[in-house]
C-alpha cells in the first residue's frame, strides 16, 4: 500500500494529462515496471476510453437534431403557466 501512495505521488504530473489518449500512453509507459499499479490502471483507461467514445457520439446526434430540430427528437420545453 505504502508502495502504491507514493507512485500515485510520483505520477502526479503524469495524471494532470489524463483527458488525452498520449497521457495515458505515457502514465502506462511509466508504469511499465510496476505491474501491479499498471494492472489498476488501465481498467481506468479503458472505462476513459469507452467514455470518450460515448460522448463523440452523442455529440454527433445532438449536432444532428439540432440541424434539423423538425426531424429529431429535441423539441422545446412546454411553457408553464
Amino acid at each position: 500500500m505504502r508502495q502504491t501512495a507514493a507512485a500515485r505521488r510520483g505520477l502526479g504530473r503524469l495524471s494532470r494529462s489524463l483527458g488525452t489518449e498520449v497521457g495515458w500512453a505515457k502514465l502506462l509507459a511509466t508504469l511499465a515496471g510496476h505491474g501491479e499499479l499498471r494492472d489498476y490502471v488501465e481498467p481506468h483507461r479503458v472505462l476513459w476510453r469507452c467514455a470518450w467514445a460515448q460522448r463523440v457520439a452523442l455529440e454527433r446526434v445532438l449536432t444532428a437534431q439540432l440541424a434539423a430540430p423538425e426531424q429529431g427528437l429535441l423539441l422545446p420545453a412546454p411553457a408553464t403557466p
